[in-house]
Formats: structure tokens, sequence, C-alpha cells
């Protein structure tokens, strides 16, 4: 075979390759638009991808070239905290999600290249991730036009980018938490659900998965430590299951402990405060919260404060 006959299949085969992308990202019919009023976010995809809503936190977007998937993190954004798969601190770099800075960074999980961008929207950090996993078509992670073609079409609406305060005169407290959160109120329990967690909680798959944060107040006697109270109340749990994990501040004081239930599972996490004849516990079910600073759950528990 001639040099100029393998020069021209080779021409007919990149134009075809390229007349597939075009025509599978740019399809002749418009984009579609997605709109979540529960965020405040809307934006838009390729027709030919098909929406997968997982659960109120979660939509994806899957098509046969990868997948655009969207989580609602209950955090606010900490650009200087951000952390990519292996749990190392990402270098991010700036970009734009519709009208507003974000934040993206590579990274590789599993058998999946993933670019993630991540922006706040009010006290919560929408994240958007564009995937590619082994054999896909092609690799819209890489694919930076199509990247910035994504995300000039996102639309912001904030909802809950203030605080409230929560005052509890039964047991004399008050604590901060983002505006728009529901409170439910049972006995000595109170709880503070983001919108996202209402929803979920009215799909029909639920299946009574715990959501939100929650202040429980205990009475205890005054003599026993919280120490004491401790070892009482987690006496019957295995060792691998209920951890103390150190102390925490919880508002102005300093002795509060951190107790992790649940294992090797995301289990939860909470704070114990004594104050004479009572116990508070502050609860929360998302483990990745407890170590950022600028998380909902450290936000609210600096803001604890007894009347």
């Amino acid at each position: 075979m001639s040099r100029r006959r393998i020069i021209f299949i080779i021409i007919i085969f990149v134009v075809l390759l390229v007349a597939t992308v075009i025509s599978y990202y740019i399809p002749s019919n418009p984009w579609k638009e997605y709109t979540n009023d529960a965020w405040g976010v809307s934006f838009h995809y390729p027709s030919s991808f098909e929406k997968k809503e997982y659960h109120a936190a979660d939509v994806a977007f899957l098509g046969a070239g990868g997948t655009i998937d969207l989580f609602m993190l209950p955090e606010k954004l900490d650009p200087n905290n951000m952390r990519d798969s292996s749990g190392e601190i990402a270098q991010p770099l700036k970009t734009l999600v519709g009208d507003r800075v974000g934040y993206t960074f590579s990274q590789t999980r599993d058998d999946c290249n993933e670019k993630i961008v991540q922006t706040a929207v009010g006290a919560r950090t929408l994240r958007i991730a564009f995937i590619t996993c082994k054999g896909e078509q092609y690799p819209i992670d890489r694919d930076t036009t199509f990247i910035n073609r994504v995300l000039k079409t996102f639309r912001f609406v904030d909802r809950g980018s203030g605080w409230k305060t929560y005052l509890n005169t039964a047991h004399g407290y008050h604590i901060d938490y983002p505006e728009g959160y529901t409170i439910e109120e049972k006995g000595d329990t109170v709880g503070f659900l983001a919108p996202w967690e209402i929803a979920t909680r009215a799909m029909p798959n639920y299946t009574d998965q715990p959501l939100g944060y929650y202040i429980t107040m205990y009475a205890v006697h005054p003599k026993y430590s919280l120490e004491q109270w401790l070892q009482g109340k987690y006496k019957d749990c295995d060792r691998d299951v209920c951890t103390i994990e150190g102390t925490r501040a919880m508002g102005s004081q300093v002795l509060a402990y951190l107790v992790h239930e649940g294992g090797l599972a995301e289990g939860s996490y909470s704070i114990f405060r004594k104050d004479g004849d009572k116990i508070f516990e502050f609860t929360t079910f998302w483990g990745f919260e407890i170590n950022n600073e600028y998380s909902t759950f450290n936000t609210m528990l600096r803001s604890f404060h007894l009347e």
C-alpha cells in the first residue's frame, strides 16, 4: 500500500472520528435543561444523556462517552481544604461555573478518571464531576471545550445562604443553623434537616437511613463525670464499633468528647458536652464534615451556647 493511500485512510478515519464526537456532544436537538429547586441550581446537558437521580443529594447524567454527576455537599466550600479520592489535599485551579468562581482538579478512582469542579451554593458546596470510566467511548474528563460549555450554562438562585438562631428555652441553649433548614422537635431531641434531606425522606425508595443534625439533652446526676457517663452509655458497644476519638470544642467549652459509632461503616459522629445535671449530644451522619473547619456541622458546633 502506497504512503499516499495510508495518509488518505488516516485522514478519513480522523474526519469520521471528529464527526462522531461532534454529533454526539452537539446534537441537532437543543440541550435539555435540568432544574433542582431544592438546591437553587439549573444547567444544560446533552439531550442524548440519560438523567438518573440516586437520591436527593446526587443526580447523574449518563452518556456513552461518560457521566456528569452533581452532588450537593452539606458543608461550606473551603478551597484550601479540597481533598481528592486518596484523601490528599488537592491543588485546585480557578474556573467559572455560570457567573461564579469554581475550583477544579483531576483525580483517578477505581477504573475512572474524574474532573472535579466545586463551587459554593450558600452554606453548601456543589460538586460537579465529569467522569470517564474504562471502556467508555470518549474521555469527557479531558474535553475542556465540552466541560466549559456545560459549566457556562449553570444558573444559581441561592437558598439558605444565611444563618438563623434556634433557641431552646426548655433546656436553656441556642445554636445557629442554615436558613432554609427544617426544625423537628421531639421531646429532648431537636433535628435540623436540609431541604434535600426532607425531599429524600419523601422518596419511594427511602429506607429510614438517618439524615440531618440532631441535638439531644440527657438529664444526669451532677456527681457523674462525662467520662463515666460515656462509659455507661457505650458499655455494651464493641470497641471496634464505638470509639472515643478525642476532645473537641462545643461552643465555649473545650471538654467535649467526639464519639464515632458505626465501625467501618460511615455510622454517626457525636459530640458530648456536660453542664451540671445535663449532657448535650450533637450528632451528624456525615463523617467527612468532622475535620473540615468550615463544614455545617462544625459551624453549628461553634455557635452552641448555654443561656
